[in-house]
Formats: C-alpha cells, structure tokens, sequence
C-alpha cells in the first residue's frame, strides 16, 4: 500500500476545473446536442460559401470545401459512436498532436466528432470556429461538485495553497467561483485561477519568453518527449509529455520555484492532460476517476499505480483529503510513524497469508453449496422418475392424480432450493471478491479508494462483501453488468423481489421442508387409501365359478347315456 504524505510535505494543490470541480455527467447530453446545432449551421454556412465559389476555390476560412448536404442527426451519432469506439487509441488532435484520449468528456469528443465528419465529407485538416463550443460550453455550465467547498475550505485551513489551471477561461471561471464561495472573501482571495493554460498543446516552450529562469528552461529540456510508461499504461499510443504552455503556466503558479513540485499535488480527471507531465517533473498527481458515460481507462489507472507513493485517486474530491496529517496518521497508525521497508513487507506477507486462508475457506464453502445443489437436483429427478413411472403403469387412471401432484410439488420445492443454493454460493463468491481485492490493496498492485478503510478486518471485509452480494443479486442475472441503469420495468421488479424472497429463506428451513413435503405426501396417500376403504362402492363384487368336469380342450364328446 503506498506510503501517505504528511501535512508539512504539501503546500500547493493545482486543480483542473472541468471534470475536476464540476460534474460533467449532468450537463452531456444537453451539450452535446446544442454542439450539434452550432455544427450544424456551420455546415450550412461552409455549404452556402461552396454555393457561390467556384469548385477549386476555397472557403472563407481557408479550408477545403464539403461535400453532402447538411448534417443530420443520424450522421452526427454515428460519429459520436465512432469516436467513442476508437477511444482512447485515438486521441483529441487539436494541437497537432493527440493530446487526450478522443472521447475522455463531451467536450473533447464533440471536437473530434465533428472533424471526422469533415474529414468525411471530403475536408482536409478541419478546423471548427470556438464559437461552437463557446456558446454551448457557456449556455450548460457544469455543476460544482458538492463537497467542492466543503474541501476548500479544510485544505485553506491547513494552510494549503489551491491553485485552479485550467483551458477556460479567468473570468468564467471567477465567476464560477464567486457563486460556489459567495461573499466568503477570506476563500475568494485563497484560491487563485490562471486560465488558458493549454494543456493541450504539444509544444516547446517559447524562445523569447524572459519569465522563466535558466533553471526552468534546463528541468523542461531534460523532460523526454513521451512518456516511458510500460505497454499496460499506455492507449497503443505515446503519451507527450512535452507541453510547453502547460509548463509555462506551472511556473506562473509557483513563481518560478519548481522545488516546490515536490510539495505539490495535482488533481485533475484526464491523466496524460492533466497529470503526466507534472509527474515527470517531481510533482505528485492524484487522479480524479470520470464517472459514466466517460469512464477512466484502465491505462489511466495502470499509470497512476506506477506513481506509487506519489500518486492517489478518488471518485470525488473528498480524496484530496487523504494528503493532509489525518489520512496519514489513519492510514499509517498511531502516532504516524513509517515501519521499515522489511517490517512493512514482512507484515504485508503475513496479512496476505491470512486472506488467502480466509478466502479458501469461503472457497470450499462455494463450492459445497455447488455440489449440495448438483446432489439435489439428482435426487429430485429420481424421484420424479419414479412418480412419473407409477402414473405411466397406470395409464394415467384417476388414481395416479396424487402421483402427479407429487411430482409437481417436486419440481418446484427443487427449482426454489436450487435457487438458493445457488444464492448462496454467490453470497460467498461475493465475499471472495472483497478478500481478493484486499489483497491487491496490501501488495499495492490496485489503489485503495479513499471510502475504503485501510487493513480492514476480515469481519469488514465479510461485511463488505455481504452488502454487494444484497445489492446486486437477482440483477446481474437477468439485466447484465448495467443492471442499474436500466429503467425499473415491471418485470424488472418481479425478478428483484424474486430474488429477494430467495435471500430471505434459509437452508436449514429448505431442508427441513423436504422431510416436511415427504411426511405430507404420505399422509395425502394414507387419506386416500383410506377414504376408499370407508366408503361404499357401487361395483359389482367379482364373481368366481368353478367349473368341474373334463376340461380337456378338443372336438366336443357327447357323454354315454347311462340309462341305456
């Protein structure tokens, strides 16, 4: 697990804005779809200019003309997905090169959606208007994180410095600021914004700019081109880390003083925009995880591991808080004081150990219920072979109607017990996978989420997997992997309370009601046998007659008469 710092290391923190402080999930779809109208009239205006030039003319803007007419709905989506599906090989080429992966927020992956459909229609190297994100960007603002304020608030207390860097713009983002703090003027002059950082820009850095020292200019040429990230952490593509103007704008932050990036953390949501390269200087990152429908990548995850004890992520910005005394102190124990390498490894060993006991154990118990279920099963359909044997001697008479029920209760006393069975094997399966990802946690090969206690015992780790198998049950069955975000049908909602009428049975109960079910059948039967003994019955007893005489088969003799 990596090693957590403490207080007196972190002075600055650099946030990204977009994605970072703000929730973009919530406004994607509105401004996807008023980029598609700007797009759209865009087309429109380049089709009217190819109106009235001649063919080999070009366009007002300098670029090639389009063919087609103007853009349909259908054909924007089908970029959409295109982009989406190529993403994050493919990446967001607005400076020349690919400077993120092409679908990582909405506003990047409207970007390379409408210059594939450019490219499409005959467009060489497209350039869009910044009007067209502009005015969308500006008509949906994002939402602020919710616990955005409450964070500032307790990193200001620290005596932490917060710094916002950003492609946007000073004065949206001041004035994003102003209604998230109000008239809170002692946070108003403690967060600082510098806008226009050009992240984006693989670039190197300007020749005739007298603001950075010879220190600077040497740290940004000893910087590699691209990142040496091994095959795990990279999108099939390099990674360039080289971004002059994000580096210029670092050193404004700091003012000049790139020592400092030791004691300073950036949090952004996009790893080789916002992250990389600060790492590759010394800084510490920590990555901020995007939520659907713009995941983070497991390449992004794979390279924050890499920065082992100087890189963290979270799923809000609640994490940052991990960076202060207390998350150390909670995480690294009593006093806050590091164990050795050896101890710390010696002890990761040990706990390891007792996980994969721990995890065995459940192990087997998986597999029992495994069997106990094949086992029933067997015994169930012998049994109904059997009824079902009876009823065909029988020709199905009347009398074979208690057989038939039978086999009926049978069948489904045996679907029920199965199901649970198999319920509880995934109640174990669920538990093994928490143990599994403890251990991860405690050989570091899988970063902790911050709403995920350290060491936590193996009565935390059952509990943990006991939720997630109540929550998920019965909807990774029949709904697949994004049970949640299907709408609540109402066959949805009968599968789900099916399946929570089978996690409130127990074994036990299933077992004592076979022996139950047997003794009613018996009884049922014993009803029966006697209820036709009682009562009357209107058949004609059966007759037997004795014939007596020569019963040898042959021609008919007559018999002598005696008389004469």
């Amino acid at each position: 697990m990596p090693a957590y710092p403490r207080n007196n290391q972190v002075k600055y923190i650099v946030l990204d804005f977009d994605g970072t402080c703000t929730q973009i999930p919530a406004i994607q779809a509105e401004y996807l779809e008023l980029f598609r109208h700007g797009f759209a009239e865009h087309i429109e205006h380049l089709l009217h200019e190819q109106k009235y030039h001649r063919p080999e003319d070009k366009g007002s803007h300098g670029q090639s003309l389009i063919a087609g007419g103007p853009l349909t709905e259908v054909e924007w989506r089908r970029a959409l997905e295109e982009v989406r599906r190529h993403s994050p090989v493919a990446g967001w080429m607005l400076g020349g090169c690919s400077a993120a992966p092409a679908a990582a927020d909405p506003y990047i992956l409207a970007d390379e959606s409408a210059k594939l459909v450019l490219r499409r229609r005959g467009m060489k190297n497209p350039s869009l208007p910044p009007t067209i994100n502009g005015e969308a960007y500006a008509a949906v603002p994002a939402p602020w994180r919710p616990e955005t304020r409450e964070v500032f608030q307790r990193l200001v207390n620290e005596g932490i410095k917060i710094f916002i860097v950003s492609n946007s713009s000073t004065e949206f983002i001041e004035g994003r600021l102003k209604h998230l703090l109000g008239n809170d003027a002692d946070l108003l002059q403690v967060v600082s914004v510098h806008s226009d950082a050009g992240k984006f820009l693989v670039r190197e850095l300007a020749w005739d700019d007298s603001s950075l020292s010879v220190d600077a200019r040497a740290m940004f040429a000893a910087l590699s081109a691209v990142s040496d990230a091994g095959p795990d952490e990279e999108p099939e593509r390099p990674i360039y880390l080289r971004r002059g103007a994000y580096f210029e704008a670092i050193c404004r932050v700091l003012g000049g003083d790139l020592a400092q990036l030791k004691n300073t953390v950036f949090c952004g949501d996009i790893w080789e925009m916002d992250l990389a390269m600060p790492f590759a200087l010394g800084a510490n990152v920590h990555l901020l995880e995007r939520a659907p429908p713009f995941p983070t990548y497991p390449y992004e995850k794979a390279a924050l591991a890499a920065c082992r004890n100087r890189g963290l992520w979270s799923s809000d910005l609640s994490g940052l808080l991990m960076w202060l005394d207390r998350g150390s102190a909670r995480r690294s124990g009593a006093g806050g004081s590091a164990d050795s390498p050896a101890a710390v490894q010696e002890n990761t060993a040990d706990r390891v150990k007792r996980l994969e006991f721990y995890y065995a154990e459940h192990a087997e118990q998986a597999r029992q219920h495994e069997n106990q279920r094949e086992r029933m099963t067997n015994l169930v359909l012998g049994v109904a072979g059997a009824l079902i044997g009876v009823m065909t001697f029988a020709d199905l008479a009347v009398w074979s109607l208690p057989a038939a029920l039978a086999v009926t209760a049978l069948g489904a006393y045996g679907l029920v017990f199965a199901r649970k069975h198999y319920e509880r094997n995934r109640y174990h399966v669920s538990i093994m996978r928490e143990i599994r990802k403890e251990m991860e946690y405690a050989c570091g090969t899988m970063l902790r989420p911050f709403d995920v206690p350290p060491n936590r015992t193996l009565d935390q780790i059952r509990k943990a997997g006991v939720r997630a198998h109540y929550a998920n049950f019965g909807r990774e069955d029949h709904n697949g992997p994004n049970a949640e975000n299907l709408k609540p049908t109402h066959k949805v909602k009968r599968r789900r309370s099916y399946a929570r009428c089978i996690i409130r049975l127990r074994l036990h109960q299933m077992w004592e009601g076979f022996h139950w079910l047997i003794l009613g059948l018996g009884a049922f039967f014993c009803i029966v046998v006697l209820t036709k003994w009682m009562m009357p019955s209107d058949d004609q007893p059966l007759r037997v007659q004795l014939i007596t005489g020569d019963t040898t088969v042959g021609p008919k003799q007559e018999r002598p008469n005696v008389d004469e």
